[in-house]
Formats: C-alpha cells, structure tokens, sequence
C-alpha cells in the first residue's frame, strides 16, 4: 500500500485521485486502503522503535542488509506474538529522531501507472463494495 506519489503496481495499490469526483465505492476504497496504511505505519513504527539498528546506517555490504532486516522483522512478530513488553518511550525516541534517509532514485518513471494495477485495484474496489460496508473518508 502506498501514498499518492508511488505508481501504482500490480503488487502496490494506492488509492482514486480524482478529488471530489469519486464515486462512493471508490471513496470506500481509500477509507479502507488508508486504514491499512496506518496499521503499516504503527507496526514499522514500533519494529524500528525495537530493532534500533533500523534507524542507522547499517555498515554491512549491501547483500547482507536484506537478512539484517528480515531477521529484525521475524524477532519483532516473534515478541509481538508473544506479547512482550513494549515501552512508549521506545516510540517517542524513534518519533523524535524521525529519521529520513537518501533513498537511490527510481528506475521507473515517477507517473507511470501499471494498466494490469488498475484492473486489479478496480477489481478489489468492486469486492469491498459487494462484501463489506461502503466507509467515507474524513
């Protein structure tokens, strides 16, 4: 899931961008795809408040990072499964630091919206719309 700046992909949705010409059903799908997003942001936001090493640098060669990262992610489920002990204080310093990162640019165009992605969010609005109650975005 992500914001409006992303394209959107078979493997990524974002929500309608149409303002104030949504339909209903189309309204529904980003109240439904931004409540998603915040549960995505609490849980990164508490894995990084827990793994610290998230928040620097990390000096490895790059073909590692990705099992410095996994393993993180796969103690976090662990200790959140079992729920373990989470301190707030945890999350305010990860909040106060509010680290932000140069991230390598993008290979694909920034604009360039995936047709299969469309269908596929269209067909996931027509679903939420027939099984569950249409929600308005505030």
């Amino acid at each position: 899931m992500g914001d409006p700046a992303y394209p959107l992909l078979p493997w990524l949705m974002k929500g309608y961008t149409k303002c104030n010409q949504l339909t209903p059903e189309e309204e529904s799908f980003n109240a439904y795809l931004n409540s998603g997003r915040v549960c995505i942001e609490i849980a990164f936001g508490r894995l990084k408040a827990r793994w610290r090493r998230l928040l620097k640098r990390i000096d490895l060669h790059y073909t590692y990072v990705p099992y410095v990262v996994s393993a993180c992610c796969i103690l976090h489920n662990i200790v959140e499964e079992r729920k373990e002990r989470f301190l707030q204080t945890w999350q305010q310093a990860v909040d106060e630091l509010n680290v932000q990162f140069q991230q390598p640019r993008s290979l694909r165009a920034r604009n360039l919206d995936d047709f299969n992605a469309h269908m596929i969010k269209d067909a996931l609005k027509d679903y939420l719309a027939e099984n569950f109650e249409l929600r308005k975005t505030f």
